[in-house]
């Protein structure tokens, strides 16, 4: 195996079906300097979105990004993505 290929038990780990909620679009990860953060979405096609504050979303723009999750707003709603348990 060279050090660019994954390790199929890793693979398989890696790639678990129904692990995650299918919704349209959930919070994976945050990243960056508390000052900073960013945060990396799942779409339900399994794309996926690494957004900072003002950017947009299927599902609104970003209006916030802290420790606890995403919060996204569009004109009449606004709707908080918090990690998976």
């Amino acid at each position: 195996m060279s050090q660019n290929e994954t390790p199929e038990n890793v693979a398989d780990l890696a790639t678990q079906a129904d692990t995650l909620p299918s919704e349209s679009l959930i919070l994976i990860g945050l990243f960056g300097p508390a000052d900073n953060l960013r945060a990396l979405l799942r779409r339900s096609s399994g794309k996926t979105l690494m957004v900072k504050i003002g950017d947009k979303t299927p599902k609104g723009h970003v209006a916030a990004i802290d420790p606890e999750g995403v919060i996204l707003q569009t004109r009449s709603k606004t709707e908080k993505l918090s990690m998976p348990a």
